[in-house]
């Protein structure tokens, strides 16, 4: 099935949305980030066995490279995270926890990283994974972002597709439930 990171090519044009389809999308620091911020707020029991920290220095230093290059290859099944990056998403973990309505959220009896597999109706085989489905079934989508300013935010969420993708899930979670994309909060 087609998943969003496939389908929001074509936004773009249909040929973005070809290229997609037959390259894999490049890992970069703020998706390491974006994962590990979702596995620490929503699945913090696998953060240890999903990410490690690199605390030493890469370059300086004798034996600096080495030594990060022995790092890096046995820690190959795991995404390393530098210091500062560890810290922030701890940080982040601790604000978000400490928000009255995001704890109520998370708290709710909730199901965390939901697999859906779901046909469209123009019949179109899709997949999704859903962040958060709270315990009254209302769907959840955790975002970080560059800035949290209003205006940062609205353009981040506009340029990547927030709202169409949150559509998309909700569409999911509808099928899934036998409802309406309407009715699901």
């Amino acid at each position: 099935g087609l998943n969003w990171s496939k389908l929001k090519h074509l936004r773009t044009s249909g040929l973005h949305f070809d290229h997609a389809q037959k390259t894999e999308r490049e890992d970069t620091e703020a998706l390491a980030m974006g994962r590990a911020v979702h596995c620490a707020i929503l699945e913090p029991e696998h953060f240890p066995a999903r990410f490690v920290t690199y605390t030493e220095s890469k370059s300086k230093g004798e034996g600096a490279r080495k030594r990060w290059e022995a790092f890096q290859e046995e820690n190959a099944d795991k995404t390393i995270l530098s210091a500062e990056d560890h810290a922030k998403v701890w940080a982040i973990h601790s604000a978000v926890m400490a928000h009255p309505e995001c704890k109520k959220l998370l708290s709710s009896g909730a199901f965390t990283e939901v697999p859906i597999a779901w046909t469209h109706p123009s019949g179109l085989l899709c997949k999704s994974r859903l962040d958060l489905i709270t315990g009254d079934a209302a769907l959840v989508d955790l975002k970080t972002a560059r800035g949290i300013s209003y205006r940062a935010l609205q353009a981040q969420a506009w340029g990547l597709g927030y709202f169409h993708q949150f559509a998309f899930y909700r569409r999911a979670l509808a099928f899934a439930l036998g409802k309406e994309p309407e009715e699901i909060p």
